[in-house]
């Protein structure tokens, strides 16, 4: 829905008059480009950091949930549902008894199971309960669980009619879960997951999970028996085991996950210098990590270009965090992937996204953020640009450009320091070959001989790049990525 065709205009039967018009009014008032123009609307007033997105078909309204206390000038804590044209409350909301102007409760996952709302996070009361990090909602009342979880709660699934609930507990009540149970709609269950380390003040942080040909997967970190944190644990409905290969790095973490053509897909905050496939982001086949276009990145001085959420809608995977660009190309804090190349949306926000969901087929996001392209929208917004896009990257692989009647490959693409050449020529004559970035900056030159050759490609930063390789029988281009 949101990739692949830029608007374009056309305009019949203007005069010549109401042209010079146009230019003047142009030129003169300085009116944005497509390009530059704002496509976020703000949806009425939020007070402050949304932390979830939650479209409910069931009731058809969009539910937001963060560290909030008034809403459109109303008192309403911590949960909101939005009904298209409004906000409302959901009684007296999520840790409404401090009386601050913000509930200062933090709300991790919403998700219907049968006929109530199952809300989760890290707030004290839902209405006059004390609901200790969940609660329900059944459309009239908050309700409590007959048990409580001594941590928070950070997301919660639903597969094969059996609601999952997941975060940094390690025991539900009298159940010993370390950080996931499983509930029927009778019975609360452990699914067995152990705590191996040796610290008995750790414990699994479990933020994430996704089902993928039928085994349960987790992100967080976990600990084994030699002290050693994984980062992704998986059940196949017996019995428990890490990844392997797991996502590489001492300081790696993962957040969120979704699946997406046959692969599950797993974000979070890791790199390729790791030895991981990608950045941030890289899809599993249940064998194999499968890089992405080159994943997300940053630029100095900001976050570590981490993917906090993921979700697909319409054939398209949307992902949303502290990042700054995708694929080699722009993209602030939100980014579109096709399955062959990421897209932008051209927008400039000054605070992390943290939550996104389509609602009447338009997209939502909601955080930390106040401005959006130095427009003032403040921590919930909606996008009205239709199809457009700001800027995509290229499918790897891909020849751009073939003017010449000799041929030549690049390998392996993406590449990490080494990007190979084979050349196919009957000319001994040195080649030339260039590399540019997107914006056509030459980032190297020098010449090869016929045959395989191998360029250093250490010292690009990581992205989207043009190889032009010159001969005396014309000139070819190539795309690769640098990793």
């Amino acid at each position: 829905m949101m990739i692949g065709e830029n608007c374009y205009y056309k305009v019949h039967n203007v005069t010549m008059k109401a042209l010079w018009i146009v230019i003047f009014f142009v030129a003169g008032f300085g009116i944005k480009s497509l390009a530059q123009m704002n496509y976020w609307q703000p949806v009425n007033e939020m007070n402050y950091v949304v932390t979830s997105l939650y479209n409910d078909s069931i009731d058809d309204v969009l539910y937001a949930g963060g560290w909030f206390g008034r809403v459109d000038g109303k008192s309403i804590y911590g949960i909101a549902k939005w009904n298209g044209s409004e906000w409302d409350s959901l009684g007296k909301g999520l840790d409404y008894h401090f009386d601050l102007e913000y509930a200062g409760c933090n709300v991790w996952a919403i998700c219907r199971y049968q006929d109530k709302l199952y809300v989760g996070g890290n707030f004290q009361t839902a209405g006059d309960l004390f609901a200790n990090c969940i609660a329900t909602w059944d459309g009239l009342k908050w309700d409590t669980l007959p048990f409580k979880f001594n941590g928070s709660v950070q997301d919660i699934i639903v597969h094969d009619e059996k609601l999952f609930v997941c975060g940094t507990f390690d025991s539900v009540g009298s159940i010993e879960a370390n950080g996931v149970v499983m509930f029927d709609g009778i019975t609360w269950t452990s699914l067995g997951l152990a705590y191996d380390g040796t610290d008995p003040n750790e414990g699994n942080v479990v933020v994430g999970m996704a089902f993928y040909k039928d085994i349960l997967y987790l992100t967080g970190y976990f600990y084994d028996v030699n002290g050693y944190q994984h980062n992704m644990m998986r059940w196949d409905g017996i019995s428990w085991s890490y990844m392997s290969p797991d996502i590489m790095g001492g300081f790696a973490f993962t957040w969120a996950m979704n699946v997406y053509n046959d692969m599950l897909v797993v974000s979070g905050s890791f790199s390729t210098q790791q030895g991981n496939a990608d950045n941030n982001i890289q899809a599993w086949d249940g064998t194999t990590w499968h890089a992405m276009g080159g994943g997300t990145g940053t630029i100095p001085g900001w976050a570590n270009g981490s993917i906090n959420n993921l979700f697909v809608y319409e054939d398209k995977l949307y992902a949303v965090g502290p990042f700054k660009s995708a694929g080699g190309i722009p993209a602030d804090h939100i980014a579109i992937w096709d399955g062959n190349n990421w897209c932008g949306l051209g927008s400039q926000f000054n605070n992390n996204i943290k939550a996104a969901a389509f609602y009447h087929d338009t997209l939502y996001i909601g955080g930390a953020f106040s401005t959006i392209s130095a427009d003032t929208i403040k921590y919930i917004a909606k996008w009205s640009g239709g199809n457009f896009v700001d800027t995509c990257s290229m499918p790897v692989g891909i020849p751009e450009i073939t003017q010449s009647n000799f041929s030549f490959s690049v390998y392996p693409n993406p590449a990490n320091d080494q990007l190979y050449l084979s050349i196919f020529s009957a000319y001994p004559e040195k080649k030339l070959v260039t590399i540019t970035d997107l914006m056509g900056t030459n980032m190297l030159k020098e010449s090869l001989d016929n045959g395989d050759s191998a360029i250093d490609i250490s010292s690009l930063p990581i992205g989207v790049y043009f190889l032009e390789l010159k001969t005396y029988e014309g000139r070819s281009v190539r795309k690769f990525v640098k990793q």
